[in-house]
């Protein structure tokens, strides 16, 4: 398929105000939820003259605390739930480390998290083909694993080109409604369940400012192949392609081009089409099932830190950074979280071509999953561990930037040391 306009950025050179011409690449479904919806305002993340990666923004935060698994201690719907969130497939691309629970042994994780597992009680509407129910979910304060369960009752067997077509929205306390970027693309595949034959997991990780103690919206709005969800696509990326020869101009700036698409909507129109495009596809299995679920606060408050430039908000899933600075002088490559055991979690690894390493200690890792929202205080981007880290673990915090020029020179700050 076409690259859409936020992978374009992904390889803008500020320097010669060029974009590359488009390239043709086989669809990955989970990769277009990232990509498509991201919003105009982010401002890209540069990779030391090599790339531009784009994420969104989101505020971070939460607590996991330690726990031991008894026996007995995970049953019924808990027990579901952490089988159907191992077996998910749900990471970055170039991650080493999967989210907590993803991929591991039940044993591994449940005994980390199930305190902060719950399962509010909430009915989803129901049709003639399938039933929906919810298994649970934990969150933070911006992040969020849900699961759910269907139950398919007119015969239809689902295989592994297909998965639901989703939509998820926010409402906050003051009514606020957001939409989550996640909405309105095939994500997760279908889990067929180990037990029974008719059904199946849905597994979903949701990035968002304000998610706890809001209102999550689920609409799952029918079952599409694969094939459909890249006819769909292919539609997009033509429209916005389209859109880039009318109004983008050789003179123009990353600064001016993502403003333009703010004002023209170009996010908003994208979604309608996007709606537009599956409503014309023919679904394996018609329906919607939606449900009101309410999404708990976490128990304690994460480490704020603020710098000149960054405001880091540490919390044991998850840590959000935010640009604040207006200064040009300097861009920030990336940030370093030194643990206490070694491990050295990075935000970027362009980073590690310049920095000393000790190899006799330094573990580098990148983070487990990396997402954004945008929102009208500030932007940013939400970096999630792979297990939980509580605030007292971090040794370090360094902050690395280059000079304007881009000379080489690189600048290093510690802006956190633990006493």
């Amino acid at each position: 398929m076409k690259r859409n306009f936020y992978d374009i950025f992904d390889h803008w050179n500020e320097d010669l105000q060029e974009l590359p011409d488009l390239r043709e690449q086989s669809i990955n479904s989970k990769a277009v939820a990232d990509r498509v919806m991201q919003q105009a305002g982010i401002r890209p993340v540069q990779k030391r003259r090599q790339s531009y990666r784009l994420f969104g923004i989101a505020a971070a935060a939460a607590v996991l605390a330690g726990g031991t698994l008894t026996a007995g201690a995970v049953s019924g719907k808990m027990e579901q739930f952490f089988s159907a969130v191992s077996g998910a497939e749900i990471r970055d691309a170039d991650a080493e480390e999967s989210l907590p629970g993803v991929g591991l042994e039940q044993s591994e994780e449940i005994g980390r998290i199930e305190s902060y597992y719950s399962c509010p009680d909430v009915t989803f509407t129901r049709t003639d083909t399938a039933t929906v129910e919810l298994l649970g979910l934990y969150n933070d304060h911006n992040t969020l694993m849900l699961s759910m369960q269907m139950t398919v009752q007119d015969g239809t067997v689902f295989t592994e080109d297909m998965a639901m077509l989703p939509y998820f929205t926010l409402t906050l306390e003051d009514g606020t409604e957001k939409k989550l970027s996640q909405s309105g693309f095939l994500s997760e595949p279908f889990r067929k369940s180990d037990t029974e034959e008719n059904v199946y997991n849905l597994t979903y990780y949701l990035v968002e400012s304000d998610i706890s103690g809001a209102t999550l919206n689920v609409d799952l709005a029918g079952v599409y192949t694969q094939e459909a969800a890249q006819a769909v696509n292919e539609k997009l990326c033509a429209l916005q392609e389209d859109w880039r020869a009318q109004y983008f101009t050789e003179d123009m700036t990353t600064s001016e081009w993502k403003q333009l698409w703010q004002e023209m909507e170009f996010d908003r129109l994208t979604e309608e089409a996007m709606a537009e495009g599956f409503a014309r596809q023919a679904p394996v299995l018609a329906g919607s099932w939606s449900a009101e679920i309410p999404i708990s606060e976490p128990a304690a408050e994460p480490m704020v830190i603020e710098t000149d430039h960054n405001l880091y908000v540490l919390d044991d899933l998850s840590v959000y950074i935010s640009d604040t600075s207006d200064s040009s002088a300097e861009y920030h490559c990336g940030t370093a979280f030194g643990l206490k055991d070694g491990t050295v979690l990075i935000t970027d690894s362009a980073i590690l071509q310049n920095i000393q390493t000790d190899e006799g200690r330094t573990q580098y890792q990148n983070f487990a999953y990396i997402r954004g929202v945008s929102s009208e205080e500030r932007n940013g981007s939400v970096y999630c561990y792979s297990r939980p880290v509580h605030p007292d673990e971090v040794e370090t915090i360094t902050e690395y930037y280059y000079d304007e020029n881009q000379n080489g020179k690189l600048h290093e700050y510690v802006i956190y040391q633990a006493e």
